[in-house]
């Protein structure tokens, strides 16, 4: 069963990580300016919300990866 949630979790943290990229580089591509668009503003927030469910997905799949390794 670990080993089944484990490779869930991956899956998870992967698809989470390809998001976080994707936002991250339209953020980085924007570049430091005075003032920022609407859309740009929106681009910056979902790049703000991503980033603590990254670390949530992250910090499940280490327990479990843990979990999994003290089992065997």
């Amino acid at each position: 069963m670990s080993n089944q949630i484990l490779k869930q979790n991956i899956e998870s943290l992967n698809k989470q990580l390809k998001w976080l990229e994707r936002s991250f580089n339209i953020c980085k591509s924007m570049g430091i300016k005075d003032s920022y668009r609407e859309t740009e503003l929106d681009n910056f927030d979902e790049l703000l919300k991503l980033t603590p469910e990254l670390i949530n997905v992250f910090n499940k799949t280490i327990k479990y990866a843990n979990q999994y390794i003290s089992n065997e």
